[in-house]
């Protein structure tokens, strides 16, 4: 069966039981069609649009449309959002980046922080954490041998989450191999 057929999925409940389907008002009443992004089948092309990505909340993991994109069209709603920001040029909701502004506009966004010491704007969240290493360790045992989901074993698992971890940390760009006594202190996590 094609996925999110109208001919399949008659009705708004098993339209909706696939996540990759969406109920939706056409111009013969309503149909089952694809939710955005759900095209495509791998995080490399997923990714690689603007409006989408990949995610690995749900089982198996899917290419999803992003948070604020979901408020495109809908300014007010997206800018009463703490994590979006309304982009008039481009008439879309994209996620607030507040490493991107600089000292005014990050003094007047009340989601972001500046670190004077340091010199650089953060989410408001990150703002009082010290610079840190972080090491993970990773279970060795033959648990991680087995099957995890979607995933052929536990450490793609484990590295799957850690890498969509690490795409929300404040990172200093900083490599890890300089090491903290050749570069001075930046307040972020080294990449």
């Amino acid at each position: 069966k094609k996925s999110c057929d109208s001919a399949v999925f008659k009705d708004q409940v098993s339209c909706t039981k696939d996540t990759r389907c969406q109920w939706v008002s056409g111009s013969n009443g309503f149909v089952c069609a694809a939710r955005p992004c759900t095209i495509h089948s791998g995080e490399r092309c997923c990714d690689a649009e603007v409006d989408c990505h990949w995610d690995v909340s749900v089982t198996p993991a899917q290419c999803s449309l992003k948070y604020c994109a979901t408020m495109n069209g809908d300014q007010q709603k997206c800018n009463s959002d703490a994590e979006c920001v309304y982009e008039t040029t481009g008439d879309k909701c994209v996620q607030k980046e507040c490493k991107k502004l600089d000292q005014c506009g990050c003094r007047k966004d009340g989601d972001c922080y500046w670190n004077s010491d340091k010199q650089f704007c953060t989410l408001s969240k990150y703002g009082q954490c010290p610079t840190l290493d972080i090491v993970v360790l990773v279970d060795g045992s033959a648990s991680m041998a087995q099957s995890f989901g979607r995933h052929p074993n536990g450490f793609d698992a484990v590295m799957e989450m850690m890498r969509d971890w690490m795409r929300e940390l404040p990172l200093s760009g900083e490599k890890a191999s300089v090491g903290t006594n050749a570069a001075p202190n930046t307040g972020k996590v080294r990449d």
